[in-house]
């Protein structure tokens, strides 16, 4: 039995437009289908849509990846920036936020439709869904992957990371379920005339 259930999210994040930052509030609600019967699966389904608002676009600046100047000035300050293959127009991150919903869920749970309004886009409603063309965003990129990263962009800025690229399983929300064999040694105990 498929479930159909909505999240709405708000989340703060600048565009850069015209030379200028400008802050905006996003008001997103994403309606979904379940597209599998495992709870579990489905928790952390949701799990992933809120880790890319709350912790990869929130906060962060929209921004034309052909803008690679203003791109490089950004980080260099030290913001995180979200390149998108056009203008940072409300219908295009509406387009962004369902194709990489959509992907990150993989699944688990099904994007039918995504609401997507801003402060700045005057409360004006863009609605996208699995019937419509994405336009620029049906080129591959970032935005249609799995993975929580919403950048090509390996560096940030100044910040030099030696870590490894950020995946599901380094933040615990991966599907498989791992046993844990830290407190499982096994020992053998030999007579002094027992043989191996």
């Amino acid at each position: 039995m498929n479930v159909r259930i909505e999240y709405p999210a708000e989340f703060l994040a600048a565009v850069y437009w015209e030379d200028a930052v400008m802050f905006n509030c996003y008001r997103i609600r994403c309606e979904m289908v379940t597209g599998t019967k495992d709870h579990r699966e489905q928790n952390i389904a949701l799990e992933r849509l809120k880790f890319v608002v709350f912790s990869q676009l929130h906060n962060s600046v929209f921004i034309d990846a052909r803008e690679k100047a203003a791109i490089k000035r950004l980080e260099n300050a030290g913001l995180r920036t979200i390149p998108l293959p056009e203008q940072p127009v409300d219908q295009i991150v509406g387009m962004m936020l369902y194709s990489k919903l959509d992907a990150v869920m993989e699944g688990r749970l099904l994007m039918s439709q995504a609401h997507l309004s801003s402060d700045l886009g005057e409360n004006v409603i863009y609605s996208h869904s699995e019937h419509e063309t994405l336009g620029p965003l049906n080129q591959k990129g970032w935005w249609n992957e799995s993975d929580p990263a919403c950048s090509d962009n390996r560096s940030g800025g100044k910040v030099v990371s030696i870590s490894e690229r950020l995946t599901w399983q380094s933040i615990d929300l991966d599907w498989s379920v791992e046993e844990d064999n830290t407190d499982k040694n096994v020992i053998t105990l030999f007579k002094k005339d027992d043989k191996e």
